[in-house]
C-alpha cells in the first residue's frame, strides 16, 4: 500500500527553500569576504533544500493533499487498534508505548484522512493492515492524542 502514497512538496517547503536561496544570493553580494561565504553556503542550503523537502502527501486516487501524523502505540494495543481503524470501536483509548507504528494521514481541516499501521517485526516495520479510510470523529479523536 506504501506505493499508492506519494510524497510531495508543500508551500511551506517551496517557501523555506526559497528564502534561504534568496538571503544567500542576497549575501553573495556583499563587499564582505565573510558575508559571501555565508550567502554561497546559505544558497547551496536553500537549493538542496528544494529537493530535500517534502513534507506532503498524496494517495493515489485522490485530489486532497494530506498532512502526516505518527502515534507510537505498545503492541499489546494491537487488536484495539485494529477495531478502532476499522470502525468497530468508537472509542480510541491511547497508551504510549512501542511495537506499533500507526500513521494518520489528514486533510488540513481533517475532515478526510487514512490509517496505517506498522508492526515492529524482525528488527522492521511492516505493513500490518492495509491502509484503512477515516471519518472526521476518528481522525478527530487521533489527531488529540
Amino acid at each position: 500500500m506504501q506505493d499508492k502514497i506519494k510524497k510531495k512538496r508543500s508551500k511551506k517547503d517551496l517557501i523555506i527553500s526559497l528564502v534561504l536561496l534568496a538571503a544567500g544570493a542576497a549575501m553573495c553580494f556583499s563587499s564582505d569576504e565573510t558575508l559571501v561565504i555565508c550567502g554561497v553556503l546559505l544558497a547551496v542550503c536553500g537549493i538542496a533544500a528544494f529537493f530535500a523537502l517534502k513534507t506532503s502527501y498524496k494517495v493515489e486516487g485522490d485530489d486532497t493533499t494530506y498532512q502526516r501524523k505518527t502515534i507510537n502505540l505498545p503492541s499489546l494495543r494491537l487488536d484495539n487498534t485494529v477495531s478502532f481503524l476499522k470502525g468497530e470501536t468508537k472509542k480510541f483509548e491511547y497508551i504510549p508505548g512501542n511495537g506499533l507504528m500507526l500513521y494518520i494521514y489528514h486533510s488540513s481541516d481533517n475532515k478526510k484522512g487514512y490509517g496505517q499501521l506498522y508492526t515492529f517485526v524482525d528488527y522492521n516495520w511492516k505493513e500490518y493492515d492495509e491502509m484503512r479510510k477515516l471519518d472526521e470523529e476518528q481522525i478527530n479523536q487521533l489527531m488529540n492524542i
